[in-house]
Formats: C-alpha cells, sequence, structure tokens
C-alpha cells in the first residue's frame, strides 16, 4: 500500500469505527463493564495492521495478543458468575 492509503486507514477508518464502537457500547452497558475491553484496543490494531497491511506479527506480538485476549476474557468471565451486591449469596 501507498504511504497515503496507509495513513488513510489509520487516520480515519480505524479511528472512526473505534470511536463509534466505543461509543455504542457506552451507550449500551455501564463504564465499569465496557472498560476492560479497552485493553484490547492494542490487539486489534496489530491485527487488522496484519490483516489490510498485510504487515508481519512476530513471535513476541502474538504471544502478548493471546496473553491479553485470555486475560480480558477471564476477567469478564468471572465478573459475569460473580454475584452482584444487589444479588443475595447462597
Amino acid at each position: 500500500m501507498t504511504g497515503q492509503s496507509t495513513s488513510l486507514y489509520a487516520a480515519w477508518i480505524s479511528t472512526l469505527f473505534g470511536f463509534d464502537a466505543w461509543g455504542y457500547l457506552l451507550r449500551q452497558y455501564d463504564a465499569a463493564v465496557v472498560a476492560p475491553y479497552s485493553l484490547l484496543v492494542p490487539v486489534f490494531g496489530i491485527s487488522s495492521a496484519a490483516v489490510v497491511l498485510h504487515e508481519r506479527m512476530n513471535l513476541l506480538e502474538i504471544g502478548a495478543s493471546a496473553l491479553t485476549t485470555i486475560g480480558v476474557a477471564v476477567t469478564t468471565l468471572r465478573r459475569r458468575s460473580s454475584p452482584t451486591p444487589t444479588e443475595p449469596r447462597p
């Protein structure tokens, strides 16, 4: 890709999509529920650059992305399965 199309992708397409998706999530859910997903921004950035711009991911980037994704999944699933303060504990 040319430098101009790379800048167009990075500055406009990914930014506008990211802000639109983030705004939608914040309108639908509490900020405390959505906040852990902000940790996935670099993962999506690296992954989309690999897909759209054909950049190669090295082993460290793949491992860090997997570890971050697993961490967000664990905290999200744990929060979903734990009782809220308004629910009585068994």
